[in-house]
């Protein structure tokens, strides 16, 4: 059960959808299971979200509108520094990114749910409305522009969809990779991930 009342009935039920559709998955978590965790009336649903598949959509979007809203924290407070980096950039952005593979993060779960909804989707409408991450697909483009002179805007959109293929790789077979090389640390996957795509985003600049 949810024990935080002091959470609004919405909260405590994307609270307990987000523990109940990693744990179960969706088809396996039904509204008596979501109002029962959530502490709430098993109308709650219907009522607040229009159903067991709005409720699935709002508990993704929170996730990712956290997301998006710490990402473009982290990009603008990089561009204000003295003398950024490419390298510092990325860095911060793959943390982010990646934190869920964290040991200890909490957010392992609804990341890789998150990507299995992406590949096989539950949901006949949107999940990802294109609005959400307009502001810092626009922010994070112009910030690798400035910070890589010769590189135009048509080559650091292309530099920024190889980019975030990296990073839902990452997602998506990271603890495979843990597995047969199990002394790998996360420190040393985001050092790998931003040597390899600062090359990259380079070598557009340079027109290779």
């Amino acid at each position: 059960m949810v024990e935080d009342t002091a959470k609004t009935v919405p909260e405590r039920l994307m609270d307990a959808a987000e523990k109940l559709f990693c744990d179960k998955g969706y088809e396996a978590t039904s509204v008596r299971d979501l109002t029962t965790t959530a502490d709430c009336n098993i109308a709650s649903v219907n009522y607040h979200f229009g159903g067991k598949d709005k409720l699935y959509k709002a508990m993704f979007q929170r996730h990712l509108k956290y997301l998006a809203e710490t990402q473009v924290q982290n990009v603008k407070k990089i561009m204000a520094s003295a003398n950024p980096t490419l390298e510092e950039l990325l860095k911060i952005v793959s943390q982010t990114a990646l934190a869920p593979l964290k040991t200890g993060s909490g957010k392992s779960s609804i990341t890789r749910l998150l990507v299995r909804e992406i590949l096989n989707p539950h949901l006949s409408e949107e999940l990802i409305p294109q609005d959400m991450f307009a502001e810092i697909e626009k922010l994070f483009i112009e910030s690798i522009t400035k910070l890589t002179p010769g590189l135009d805007f048509a080559n650091a959109i292309l530099a920024r969809f190889s980019y975030d293929g990296v990073l839902t790789h990452s997602l998506l077979f990271t603890e495979f990779y843990y597995k047969i090389y199990p002394d790998m640390t996360f420190d040393e996957l985001i050092e790998h991930i931003v040597k390899f795509s600062c090359a990259g985003i380079r070598s557009f600049a340079n027109g290779k």
